[in-house]
């Protein structure tokens, strides 16, 4: 089912081919009674309405549930955390999206501007997955998923493009995107998972330079043949989320560990690590020291950095990578 909250031409522009292209995937299907406090709970929390407007009864591939809004008045990822904890749990998979609006977060609870043009999603995964096996690299999925979904796009010769540790996408030094990860678990399973992901498709935001983010681009300049809409680069990012969680319940988490040490832009570079909670808003304000500095030889399966001769892993921080 898709819901929206208002009509607007981009989202009816893209909601169409939602019933026709995509993952190909039945699993994650719930029946409509599951949703029933749910629906109602999640919306109120996404939009302070209740009723939405109903788009389309039929059932999405893999995805059970469609919130779309042409403006978000705050956090999505923040709201649909708390409505699980609300209900108890996700009644199946679940997509929201935004166009634009406020009050969205990054890493640590940092602002992140929204831009209209731009991918702003937020994925809800119902599952039961053993905590011990699968919560180490499950963060590392969202990240894996966008460079599965824009790497036939990228044009060679271009920046590399690759993840930068822990969860931004970069194109060279600029910024592309950012993902999130939260995890619910009960009694050593994972009941839910919430991936927050940003991506620059269409504007790239205008930011003050900092060593933790020097500038930004967009995907419209790293492409080759059209520039991808912001429905086929939605549509793309779905399909891969999907098919890195079929792969992850199938196979385990080696895959994943796999594909996101092959994506790193950090392994073989010299690299600063502050604190989680270091802000700098301004190139020029003066920067602490690093409470880390060195080369990254290696990233652990449980996102964990390795420093070269260094025997202590680095677990946590905020990364810059450092002129040699």
């Amino acid at each position: 089912m898709i819901l929206i909250n208002a009509p607007d031409p981009i989202l009816t522009a893209a909601l169409p081919g939602w019933l026709t292209h995509g993952t190909r995937s039945n699993g994650g299907t719930a029946a409509a009674g599951d949703w029933a406090r749910f629906d109602p709970a999640l919306w109120t929390a996404l939009t302070g309405e209740f009723p939405a407007r109903t788009v389309s009864e039929h059932p999405l591939p893999f995805w059970g549930r469609c919130y779309a809004l042409a403006e978000a008045p705050d956090s999505q990822y923040a709201a649909l955390r708390a409505v699980i904890q609300q209900c108890g749990g996700l009644p199946g998979h679940l997509i929201c999206l935004a166009l634009a609006g406020r009050g969205f977060q990054g890493q640590q609870g940092r602002r992140w501007r929204a831009r209209r043009g731009n991918l702003h999603l937020t994925l809800g995964l119902k599952c039961d997955l053993p905590a011990v096996v699968h919560a180490p690299a499950l963060p590392m999925l969202p990240a894996v998923a966008v460079m599965d979904a824009i790497g036939p796009w990228l044009a060679a010769g271009g920046p590399a493009c690759g993840i930068k540790w822990v969860n931004d996408i970069v194109s060279g030094p600029r910024k592309l995107g950012g993902v999130l990860t939260s995890i619910r678990t009960t009694e050593g399973r994972i009941t839910s998972v919430v991936l927050g992901i940003g991506l620059n498709v269409n504007v790239a935001p205008d930011i003050a330079p900092t060593v933790f983010v020097p500038g930004t681009t967009r995907l419209a300049d790293l492409t080759v043949g059209p520039e991808p809409s912001l429905e086929t680069t939605l549509q793309a990012v779905l399909a891969a989320v999907a098919a890195r969680w079929q792969e992850l319940a199938a196979a385990g988490p080696q895959p994943l560990v796999d594909a996101y040490r092959a994506a790193s832009v950090v392994v073989g570079r010299r690299v600063g690590i502050w604190p989680a909670a270091t802000v700098v808003r301004e190139s020029t304000e003066p920067m602490p020291p690093p409470a880390r500095t060195g080369t990254v030889a290696a990233i652990g399966p449980a996102l964990e950095i390795l420093l070269d001769g260094q025997d202590e892993p680095v677990t946590a921080g905020r990364l810059a990578i450092l002129p040699i």
